[in-house]
């Protein structure tokens, strides 16, 4: 008996993994891919599915400098991740806020809230992962809405994104109109109250109990320890109210800042009724100043 020579390595492979009908391989060099422009960002789409079938899509986006991102939105159907290759990208999901630089790598899964922007002066890119890969398609039909006058409509944007299971997170979104001027006035307001706290929180920390009597009568029935806790905790509220909004870090801190000067002004103004002192305008003042705080931290926490 004789045998037919093998033609190659692959003969005695099963005819689905033979070299002749692998499948092709992707390859997509650094000036290659689909150029996708959505405003100043810049994506090239590195594998549409299409290679993958359809199990995985892949990007990369150039953020210009100051790139605001869309509002905070759930996808149902597909998970999505963000590798940051060079930059600093900023990362809302929910309430909380993460600065993520290179080498960070962020996955949102599905019904995660969650949406990005770069705030810094530098470009940004990252690569980002879509599984399956239908949202490369929604990048594609969001271009064709930029091609107008560069402004897409909001309502034909959220329509667009409802085609590829995704929502806006409106639990999430900012007040409609408005929303500056209110964080405007958080600013003012909590401002006015944390620089009143820190004055009043460094004399009681630093000066003597003779010194704080001829202000704050009432020190004479305190420890002077306890008078300097409080100090302490005047000065941490007002750095409270002032440092999340400034850095955008726990922003729930500003909010729990401003309920704490209101738990403590009510106090304040107990012990003051109970020692028969009248003058309690200042104390009232500052109340209602913590609750106007408070009222005011929720447009932006």
């Amino acid at each position: 008996m004789t045998h037919e020579p093998h033609s190659g390595a692959s003969a005695g492979l099963p005819k689905h993994q033979r070299a002749d009908t692998a499948p092709a391989v992707s390859v997509v060099g650094p000036d290659e891919g689909e150029t996708i422009r959505l405003g100043t960002t810049r994506m090239r789409v590195l594998e549409d599915g299409s290679t993958t079938g359809h199990r995985l899509g892949l990007a990369e986006s150039v953020l210009a400098p100051h790139t605001p991102g869309p509002p905070q939105h759930r996808h149902a159907q597909h998970d999505e991740g963000f590798y940051i290759v060079s930059g600093t990208v900023r990362f809302t999901v929910g309430h909380e806020v993460h600065d993520a630089t290179a080498g960070t790598l962020v996955m949102v899964p599905p019904g995660a809230p969650h949406t990005f922007a770069n705030i810094t002066g530098e470009p940004a890119v990252m690569v980002s992962t879509f599984t399956p890969d239908l949202y490369v398609q929604y990048f594609r039909d969001l271009r064709d809405l930029y091609a107008g006058d560069g402004t897409p409509d909001p309502g034909e944007t959220v329509r667009t994104m409802r085609r590829y299971a995704t929502e806006p997170a409106t639990d999430l979104a900012p007040r409609p109109g408005g929303a500056p001027l209110m964080t405007l006035a958080y600013g003012v307001v909590a401002g006015l109250l944390a620089l009143f706290s820190l004055y009043s929180g460094a004399l009681k920390a630093v000066r003597s109990r003779a010194q704080l009597q001829p202000m704050m009568a009432w020190v004479d029935t305190m420890p002077m320890p306890a008078v300097r806790a409080l100090g302490a905790v005047e000065v941490l509220g007002a750095l409270g109210l002032v440092l999340p909004p400034l850095t955008g870090i726990a922003p729930g801190l500003a909010l729990a800042a401003a309920l704490g000067f209101v738990v403590l002004q009510t106090g304040a103004t107990g012990v003051h009724l109970r020692r028969g002192d009248r003058a309690i305008g200042l104390n009232v003042t500052l109340l209602l100043t913590a609750a106007l705080t408070v009222w005011l931290a929720t447009v932006w926490v």
